[in-house]
């Protein structure tokens, strides 16, 4: 009896201890989940105002260089890099877990003589180590130093990035937090309870345990994704920049060809207004004097016309005049007739001159 009632206080203790790593891995999973965002967020936030590496292409504040080695682009990677590690170790604390519970099952399950005396004779021997405070303490010490160092990684970190100073104080809580479930064990491993009643209670909470961890775990899973997903974004977006620079390029080079062609016709335009300046120049001058010459015919025909008239007169006073040398009067007469030929070739000259310009 007393050999079964060691071995059931061993198994409750050995379930109280899963239970409060199921909750520390939990725990961890939130304070991941917290911390992830932080990495992304490089202004206007936990490291408001900005700080001295924030030149991050997806800040909001400065954003001045899309290259920047402690951009948010860096940051961004090196955040999905710690997750990856963290989900690795949380995926491999599950499998640990797992076999445990497994054991466990398949322990209690065996129900012969040899085995339940070899299984309490295992449990005593861990509860002898658990109960055992210096070797705890030394077997924990390998881990503590871990912790320290990581301790130390994350005060570096948060000097570089500005805005993880509370990590330092989240990590110096979990160490003290590590120390009083050190002290709860064993206060656990004394104050067992003498029945089995809870055992299968126990082991399906374990289970709805590890299956909520599992699922903390894929929603971890789910937070790197998305933060891969903005990372193929702002990459997407620089690569659309430079698309949009070079089409802005090559728009400002068709712009400046244009204007280079419009000044080319421009002047080509200039060019044939001064030629056709000169030419109106010139056909005004010609109808100028085509009007001088057109005046002058007029005074010609005018002065021709009134020779003509006199002639007229001339004959008609000649008609008047009794004719007493027949002789004499057909000598004027052809004078007469002559120089009316002579005026009316002389006319026809000049409208022939000024009808043909020459």
């Amino acid at each position: 009896m007393q050999s079964n009632a060691n071995f059931l206080n061993t198994t409750e203790t050995y379930k109280k201890l899963l239970e409060e790593n199921l909750e520390k891995i939990a725990d961890d999973t939130q304070k991941l989940s917290k911390i992830l965002p932080e990495f992304v967020m490089v202004c206007d936030g936990h490291g408001d105002p900005c700080d001295s590496i924030c030149r991050g292409a997806g800040c909001s504040s400065c954003g001045s260089s899309i290259s920047c080695e402690d951009g948010a682009k860096q940051q961004a990677e090196t955040a999905v890099s710690l997750a990856n590690n963290t989900e690795i170790s949380l995926r491999n604390k599950e499998g640990i877990i797992n076999n445990f519970i497994r054991n466990v099952k398949r322990k209690i399950n065996v129900s012969t003589p040899e085995t339940i005396k070899k299984l309490a004779y295992d449990i005593r021997r861990k509860v002898d180590s658990l109960t055992n405070t210096e070797a705890i303490i030394e077997a924990t010490r390998a881990d503590l130093i871990k912790v320290n160092l990581l301790k130390g990684a994350a005060a570096e970190a948060s000097m570089k990035a500005g805005n993880l100073s509370s990590d330092a104080n989240d990590v110096k809580k979990a160490l003290e937090n590590s120390t009083n479930a050190q002290r709860d064990a064993e206060v656990a491993i004394n104050k067992a309870l003498d029945h089995t009643s809870e055992v299968n209670k126990l082991l399906k909470q374990i289970t709805e345990k590890t299956d909520s961890a599992q699922n903390k775990t894929e929603s971890t899973a789910d937070v790197i994704k998305k933060l891969a997903g903005k990372l193929d974004d702002l990459q997407q977006n620089i690569t659309n920049n430079g698309i949009y620079a070079n089409r802005v390029k090559n728009e400002t080079a068709t712009i400046l060809r244009n204007a280079e062609k419009a000044y080319e016709d421009f002047n080509s335009l200039h060019a044939k207004y001064d030629t056709a300046k000169r030419k109106l120049s010139g056909n005004i001058n010609n109808v100028t004097s085509l009007k001088e010459k057109a005046d002058m015919l007029f005074q010609n025909v005018v002065t021709l016309l009134a020779h003509i008239t006199k002639t007229d007169e001339a004959i008609n006073k000649l008609e008047a005049i009794p004719q007493k040398d027949p002789v004499l009067l057909e000598n004027q007469l052809e004078m007469l007739i002559r120089r009316a030929n002579n005026s009316t070739l002389q006319i026809e000259k000049r409208i022939k001159y000024y009808k043909n310009c020459n």
